[in-house]
């Protein structure tokens, strides 16, 4: 039986989340208080690239002009700006699409993937979306 250290489970990379949905068998998860959980290793992927989805920290925002102590009523200016390290990245996705597709092909179940990657995209703003290319295979 595999067994992973609960805090460890944020950084699985997208190879690790395919091959815990692959195995599709009971882990063990130490939880920071030692008690143990065994768990389903397909439903532990799942939840933690949903996670990893809900996060989406593509865009940052830089501080343009910091507040001055000396006049408080102006407030500090910042621009967004495309994250040069987003969470994604680290964790071995190239795009944040490509969370979504995993996501979608992996709980499609009985849909049709096309149906299930549109239920996925539907519940994000257009504009996070709206440039985004997907190609399903």
């Amino acid at each position: 039986m595999l067994t992973l250290i609960e805090s460890d489970l944020n950084n699985l990379t997208r190879t690790d989340l395919q091959n815990l949905v692959s195995m599709n068998d009971t882990i063990e998860i130490i939880r920071v208080d030692g008690f143990r959980l065994e768990r389903n290793s397909r439903d532990v992927a799942l939840e933690q690239r949903q996670k990893l989805q809900d996060y989406d920290d593509r865009t940052v925002y830089e501080t343009i002009t910091a507040p001055d102590p000396e006049t408080p009523d102006i407030e500090e200016e910042t621009q967004a700006i495309e994250n040069p390290h987003p969470r994604h990245k680290q964790l071995e996705f190239d795009r944040w699409l490509d969370v979504v597709e995993d996501q979608a092909r992996d709980t499609k179940g009985n849909e049709r993937i096309a149906t299930k990657k549109k239920e996925i995209l539907d519940s994000y703003p257009p504009e996070e979306v709206q440039d985004a290319v997907v190609v399903l295979t």
